[in-house]
């Protein structure tokens, strides 16, 4: 997965690699900027810099993740399911 940034044109710019993961599927980014990415074992969960800050360890290949429209909520599709992730609790609750 690459990152860029934007010309005055809007045009991409400075390409570099963001995340080395070959096995990435469905990416997906909160209201923070942190990048959600399916890959094998679950969703991986990065900062905007591409620092790992997280992961969400599934069984079997997971496909593809969405948020609920208020960002407290992902779902994810893996193999046969489809999960529900409550993201607005805070660890340790």
């Amino acid at each position: 997965m690459y990152l860029y940034d934007l010309n005055k044109d809007g045009l991409l710019i400075n390409g570099r690699i963001f995340q080395n993961d070959r096995g990435t599927d469905g990416i997906k980014i909160d209201k923070q900027g942190n990048v959600f990415t399916t890959s094998q074992g679950g969703v991986w969960i990065y900062n905007k810099k591409g620092t790992l800050l997280g992961k969400i360890k599934i069984e079997g290949s997971t496909s593809n993740c969405a948020f609920a429209d208020n960002y407290k909520t992902l779902f994810i599709t893996a193999d046969n399911y489809l999960l529900k992730v409550d993201l607005a609790k805070k660890a340790g609750q």
